[in-house]
């Protein structure tokens, strides 16, 4: 069976692999911090329990979307 996902945009491949050469769980979470701190706020209307990561000790929301530009 051969995949037909779609590549991931230049940007999100660079931050994909930067993950996957982290050495430790610490510099991955360190990394996420750091780009979640350039992010703007989280929409306040957006925090439901649909949006929200389960299993996480902190409170941490998601939101996806998709943007075909082409």
């Amino acid at each position: 069976m051969s995949s037909t996902a779609t590549p991931l945009p230049p940007t999100l491949e660079r931050m994909v692999q930067r993950f996957k050469r982290a050495s430790s769980n610490k510099l991955r979470y360190e990394q996420l911090m750091t780009i979640a701190q350039k992010l703007p706020p989280f929409p306040e209307d957006q925090k439901i329990a649909d949006n929200k990561v389960p299993g996480c000790v902190s409170q941490v929301y998601v939101i996806a979307e998709l943007d075909e530009q082409g």
